[in-house]
């Protein structure tokens, strides 16, 4: 492990602990051996001395640093083995045999982690590794004891025995830094097991194939490859329904799954793909600029609905009723449940009043909706009252390998405590979820500019007057249509992210109209706070897209504006790279972010 007293910041953590807790004289000594044995600094000290004609000090210095080296080596697995197993050869056993103590710990902490990594990812690794380090103490203890006839404490045990007799500020520095130490060792071991996992499966995929198992492989392929071509034709086909869009797909992915087995027949199996054992980035320091960054989307086209849509039109309470048709049903159209929607608009009144709590400087003006949404709550006899923290801001780092790194305001969709009630193999359980806000290209606003029919099937009072103008007449005409019975307009995938870009320049010359989506955003969060979680859970789909990457989504079953059950399909960050690929936040104590997440990148109906 090396020693405290030699490593820069933590020795001087350890001196301000000893000053706070009185030992001046400890402090004093934990910065002398600081300046005498820490590599680097030793060698600063040892100039200093020579300038001052002090060359015997200047070569005491290095020969305590050289003792410092000497005992980091012990600690290095392979190299430690090596170093001990020179020292006995020419007689230092005490040398070699403390040698091989440390190395031969430091080596089963490591792959106490790589073994808590297959288990529980990174998290796994830190706990495994401390955990090992603790029982390899206790073993070394309790053979010490054994051998000598008395209590002979090694390790951990050491240090604790040494705050029993010798109670002291660093002391107890000392100790807390071995489980430490043993969690970064254990760390270290779960990356290197993730490393071996990935090259593994790698290798599996690689593997020669069997020609005659390669040649029905192929024929299978050219079936899937012609049904993908008719699902990539039927999506900018208009008036094709999500329902035969996405049965398309699935028989296309069907044969593509057939011909990867028969190519698969005889290879090792390749390691089940789990998002939690992989190591996912950290949260980075502010102030670092966003690259721009391709991201593949699921995208759909929406299926014809029977509903009466809902809106606000303006700043005043008016709203605006309409009735479309359905393909798929033939019922007569309820009338909308406008005092069946109290819970939605208790849960976006939270929303809102927490976004203005984080938004202290009233960069955006939530005016019209707040007092809409306060009028209809106090006319039901509700008390408008906020608790909830739902927005903060996190650094994101979607890839290494793309350098993709930016501070943005998120929305927390649901805490901790939800995310465990999830059954125990869905993917979802133990993962917060984070929606992205203002950005065209993933997130809240996103989706609504996406999928604007969509959002009128199920975001009561989504106000169209502050999208886009196009957007904004495409919704106007569309209700129109409905107005007068006509069947509403499909877009196709081409169109729909037409109309995004189109919005993005619009929002390059306007960009005051980007804030003002804001108010739409929230009603998306309150919808998604209310009815994303455990008990409408239906399915989740991961889909391989490369032989690297699979898109991950999850269906919930959710209320439209009519009461009628639709599915509303998430598309959530996912890769299946391996090691420092996935696409999972980690922001620990963050204002409401505590564990780690997952980002929904698109959503719509299906």
């Amino acid at each position: 492990m090396g020693n405290v007293n030699t490593i820069p910041v933590v020795s001087q953590a350890k001196s301000l602990v000893q000053l706070a807790t009185g030992d001046v004289d400890g402090a004093a000594e934990t910065q002398e051996k600081f300046i005498h044995e820490c590599v680097g600094v030793s060698q600063v000290t040892s100039l200093v001395y020579l300038a001052a004609g002090e060359a015997e000090k200047a070569g005491e210095t290095q020969v305590r640093c050289g003792k410092t080296l000497s005992n980091f080596a012990d600690g290095v697995p392979v190299v430690g083995h090596a170093k001990g197993a020179v020292h006995h050869i020419l007689g230092d056993h005490e040398g070699g045999n403390k040698a091989l103590v440390a190395a031969t710990r430091t080596t089963g902490v490591m792959a106490g982690g790589a073994a808590g990594f297959l288990v529980g990812g990174p998290v796994g690794a830190v706990a495994a590794g401390i955990a090992t380090g603790g029982a390899l103490d206790g073993a070394a203890t309790l053979g010490s004891s054994l051998r000598e006839g008395e209590y002979k404490p090694e390790g951990v045990f050491a240090s604790v025995q040494e705050v029993i007799e010798n109670p002291s500020g660093g002391a107890v520095f000392d100790t807390l830094a071995i489980p430490v130490f043993d969690g970064l060792a254990g760390y270290q071991g779960g990356k290197i097991a993730g490393v071996i996992e990935n090259v593994a499966a790698s290798k599996a995929a690689n593997a020669p194939v069997d020609p005659q198992a390669a040649a029905r492989a192929a024929e299978v392929r050219v079936y899937a490859d012609r049904a993908m071509a008719i699902a990539e034709e039927m999506r900018e086909t208009p008036g094709v329904t999500t329902g035969q869009l996405l049965k398309q797909y699935d028989v296309a992915m069907a044969l593509d799954k057939k011909a990867t087995l028969i190519e698969n027949a005889g290879r090792p199996k390749a390691p089940v793909f789990d998002p939690k054992a992989t190591t996912r980035p950290n949260v980075y320091p502010p102030g670092v600029q966003e690259k721009e960054s391709r991201r593949k989307k699921f995208r759909t086209s929406r299926q014809i609905l029977e509903y009466p849509c809902i809106i606000f039109l303006s700043d005043t309470q008016e709203v605006y009723t309409t009735t479309s048709t359905s393909e798929d049903q033939s019922t007569s159209t309820p009338s909308y449940p406008f005092e069946g929607t109290l819970e939605f608009y208790q849960e976006l009144q939270r929303v809102i009043t927490s976004f203005k709590l984080f938004d202290y400087a009233n960069t955006y003006d939530l005016g019209v909706i707040e007092s809409k949404v306060n009028a209809f709550l106090r006319g039901k006899g509700v008390t408008v009252v906020q608790t909830a923290k739902v927005f903060t801001k996190v650094m994101l780092n979607e890839s290494e390998t793309q350098n993709f790194k930016s501070e943005q305001v998120v929305s927390v969709l649901y805490g901790k405590a939800t995310a465990e009630k999830f059954e125990k193999k869905n993917p979802l359980r133990g993962f917060q979820v984070l929606l992205r806000h203002q950005s065209e290209s993933m997130g809240a606003l996103h989706i609504l500019l996406s999928h604007p029919q969509d959002m009128l099937d199920i975001l009561p009072g989504l106000d169209i007057s502050l999208f886009p103008p196009h957007i904004r007449q495409f919704l106007e005409d569309d209700l129109r249509n409905l107005t007068v019975g006509k069947q509403r307009r499909n877009l196709t995938e081409a169109q729909k992210l037409a109309m995004v870009e189109e919005a993005k320049q619009h929002y390059l010359k306007n960009p005051s109209e980007r804030r003002k989506m804001l108010a739409n955003e929230l009603l998306l969060v309150a919808y998604l706070r209310l009815h994303m979680n455990p008990s409408n859970f239906f399915t989740h789909q991961f889909f391989p897209v490369s032989t690297t990457r699979a898109q991950f989504r999850v269906l919930f079953n959710i209320p439209t504006t009519t009461s009628q059950t639709r599915q509303l399909s998430i598309c959530l960050s996912c890769d299946q790279g391996g090691t420092g690929k996935a696409i999972i936040y980690k922001s620990p104590g963050k204002d409401g972010v505590d564990c780690d997440c997952y980002e929904i990148i698109t959503s719509f109906l299906l």
